[in-house]
């Protein structure tokens, strides 16, 4: 998609009720996820700082950032 398309790909876009996208490189870890069960401790995949937005969530329990690595993730409720 041509960068000036972006936004309103991105505005008007309906994604599944989870999923996870923006890697960082083929097959690289994840910088952006979301669904109803935050990643468990330790599961590959997510880069440092990944946001998961919990779809489920409430106050205090919708935002995570995961503080770990690429190889071992640790979700922080932010």
């Amino acid at each position: 998609m041509p960068g000036h398309a972006m936004q309103a790909g991105l505005t008007v876009g309906v994604f599944d009720s989870e999923g996870k996208f923006f890697a960082m490189g083929p097959g690289g870890p994840v910088l952006m996820a979301w669904g109803a069960n935050v990643p468990k401790d330790g599961e590959p995949g997510y880069a440092t700082g990944c946001t998961f937005k919990h779809v489920d969530g409430g106050p205090g329990d919708a935002l995570y950032v995961n503080e770990g690595t690429g190889e071992s993730c640790n979700f922080v409720a932010k």
